[in-house]
């Protein structure tokens, strides 16, 4: 049985809704919770930036490429930098455009 946790990020529709599963470990995710039309707000604006983007479940949340690292040193990368609820996280630019595969898949599924 494999119930290890291999993506950065996973995503599954319920309904209206998006249970955004976040990787900390192999065996422990955080989920939080967004509806439809808020990840979609997120797929098409995460590029520019979604600051202080205020959701229902996850209270205002932060979502957006960056292309330099952590202070002090602010060294030239590119990742997605995403804050929620005093949690942060970095997923890789391939991390992101699979959520957003997911996203898609799962909706035309859906509709």
């Amino acid at each position: 049985m494999d119930y290890y946790f291999k993506r950065a990020i996973k995503l599954y529709i319920e309904e209206d809704e998006v249970l955004c599963s976040f990787r900390l470990s192999d065996v422990a995710i955080v989920t939080k919770i967004f509806t439809v039309a808020e990840f979609q707000y997120i797929i098409d604006h995460w590029v520019l930036g979604v600051s202080g983007f205020e959701t229902e479940h996850s209270g205002r949340i932060w979502w957006e490429y960056r292309d330099c690292g952590p202070r002090p040193q602010c060294e030239p990368m590119e990742f997605v930098a995403v804050n929620i609820q005093g949690f942060g996280f970095r997923l890789s630019i391939d991390d992101m455009a699979d959520a957003v595969n997911q996203f898609d898949r799962q909706l035309n599924k859906i509709t």
